[in-house]
């Protein structure tokens, strides 16, 4: 409805936002699991050392 007002460049800008800000947050919380297996296989092969 809003949208035949002319607001669909705003709608469109806050879905763009959205979206990117929540890419943003998944891939950032998967390079931090990235990164805590990798801390653990090094604990794991220093300790076999």
């Amino acid at each position: 409805m809003f949208l035949t007002f002319g607001a669909s460049k705003i709608f469109i800008l806050v879905f763009v936002a959205v979206k990117i800000f929540f890419e943003i947050i998944f891939n950032y919380q998967r390079l931090l699991d990235i990164g805590d297996t990798m801390e653990k296989l090094k604990q794991e092969r220093n300790k076999l050392s």
